[in-house]
């Protein structure tokens, strides 16, 4: 190792039977991942970076509290990592309050008109062969009728294929 610091300081004379205590690095800088629960996206990613870590990723999950607060990071708090790996943030979608409406039997338009009123989105758009099924027309959603959903939600579709 190397040695950082040193009691007494360089270039004070002491008798030869003088203790000198030396501090020997025991290799690169560690930093613990800071407390940034509760704060806003933008300032826990000012946080961490002043830390000296990088924000790699954002999920978001569903909870009660105010969309974009910080609910979790990966690693955890407290966590001893070195300047610059990578930290992942957990920030709230908002609660789970809107139901997802019935969508089968709707056109695409008429199913992401009906979302968009309510504040949802449409999400990934499939198609399928069904015997029978008006071209276009919603066969299937994800999640089903009922399931609530945050606000900005998407809600994944099978539509009929056009032949």
């Amino acid at each position: 190792g190397i040695v950082v610091w040193q009691d007494p300081p360089p270039d004070m004379q002491l008798p030869a039977s003088a203790v000198v205590r030396l501090t020997v690095s025991t290799g690169l800088e560690s930093s613990v991942v800071p407390d940034v629960v509760n704060l806003d996206l933008d300032l826990a990613r000012a946080v961490l970076r002043e830390a000296g870590f990088q924000v790699s990723g954002v999920d978001s999950v569903a909870s009660l509290s105010t969309p974009g607060t910080v609910l979790a990071t990966r690693p955890g708090i407290g966590v001893v990592r070195q300047p610059g790996e990578s930290v992942t943030l957990v920030v709230s979608r908002g609660p789970a309050d809107i139901p997802v409406p019935a969508l089968r039997g709707l056109t695409r338009d008429q199913a992401a008109d009906r979302l968009q009123a309510i504040g949802l989105l449409v999400g990934y758009v499939r198609y399928a062969d069904q015997p029978g099924a008006r071209p276009g027309v919603v066969l299937e959603q994800r999640p089903s009728p009922g399931v609530r959903l945050p606000r900005r939600s998407r809600v994944d579709l099978t539509l009929a294929r056009t032949p």
